[in-house]
Parts: C-alpha cells; sequence; structure tokens
C-alpha cells in the first residue's frame, strides 16, 4: 500500500520535467469504469445546480423563522455551503478528464457523495426547524412564505439524495 503524502502542495512531487523542460504528470491516474460517463456528468452537473438553485430560492422567501430564528437559519447556511462544495467537488469531477490525474480523483469523486447527504440534511433541518418555529410563534401572517420555503426545501433535498446516491455508484481503479 502507498503511503499517504502530506502537505497542501504533496501532488505537485508527481510533476517531473522532461527534456523539452516542460512539467509532465508521473502520478497515479483512476480510469471510469462503467457507461457513459459524459452522461453520468452531466446527470451529476444539473442534480448539483438544481440543488443549488433551490436552496438559494428558498432563502429569498419570507419565512416566518428566516428573520433570526438560529434553529432556521443555521441549517439552512450550513446546507448552502455544503451545496457550494458539492459544486465545487462536481466541477473538477466535470473537468477532471478520463483517466483523471490522482489529485483531482481525490479531491472531486469521494468528496461528493458526503457533501450531497450533509446538504440533504440541512435541508430537512432547516425545514423542520421552520415548521417547529411556525408551531410555537405562528406564521406571522406568512403563510405563503412559510409553505413555499417548507417546499423549497423539500425539493432540495431530492436532487441531493439523487447526487449522494448516484456518486456513491461510481466505480474509477
Amino acid at each position: 500500500m502507498a503511503e499517504k503524502r502530506k502537505g497542501r502542495r504533496a501532488y505537485l512531487n508527481d510533476f517531473k520535467k522532461n527534456e523539452q523542460g516542460e512539467y509532465e504528470y508521473g502520478g497515479r491516474r483512476y480510469s471510469y469504469r462503467g457507461d457513459g460517463l459524459g452522461r453520468r456528468r452531466m446527470r451529476t452537473a444539473l442534480l448539483c445546480a438544481l440543488m443549488t438553485a433551490l436552496m438559494t430560492a428558498a432563502g429569498c422567501v419570507d419565512a416566518p423563522g428566516m428573520r433570526g430564528c438560529f434553529y432556521v437559519l443555521l441549517p439552512y447556511a450550513a446546507g448552502l455551503a455544503s451545496a457550494a462544495g458539492v459544486c465545487l467537488a462536481v466541477y473538477r469531477f466535470c473537468t477532471g478528464g478520463d483517466p483523471m490525474k490522482e489529485y483531482v480523483y481525490e479531491a472531486s469523486v469521494p468528496k461528493i457523495p458526503g457533501r450531497a447527504l450533509f446538504s440533504a440534511v440541512c435541508a430537512g433541518l432547516a425545514a423542520s426547524g421552520e415548521a417547529f418555529f411556525a408551531l410555537q410563534n405562528g406564521s406571522g401572517g406568512k403563510m405563503a412564505g412559510f409553505a413555499l420555503f417548507l417546499l423549497l426545501e423539500a425539493a432540495a433535498a431530492v436532487p441531493a439524495l439523487f447526487l449522494w446516491r448516484d456518486a456513491r455508484g461510481n466505480v474509477w481503479i
């Protein structure tokens, strides 16, 4: 088993100069095993974009709990930040090529499922917090905003869960 390198820029040790003075990557590469890598990348990117758009739209809704209630705002903010992290990993996955360099693989493929699942859990927690807030304090005349926020957060969890499921099915060797 190869030992794990340490340091933020340890992957640079895999680049070596050739006779022409150009750097070539000499490290490990991962190849996708399965059908339709292009379709898988497109589906992954679309699910990520949909999840992020729904979470962003939920933040624009005037829901009663979104005005200073920590148990609604914290999971919402964590979910949105996680969605941004998913988008970063998906971008690296979609632009990484096949075969994919080891440092690109490590920054993308294994990160997507965990971040997507965390986004889905945070969306569920934000929706639950909003429902709890409305039960405790009422909707304050913002029933439409309340319902729309719950709908958008629940809808954002769906592509996040599909993304989690699909990303776990990627086979790279």
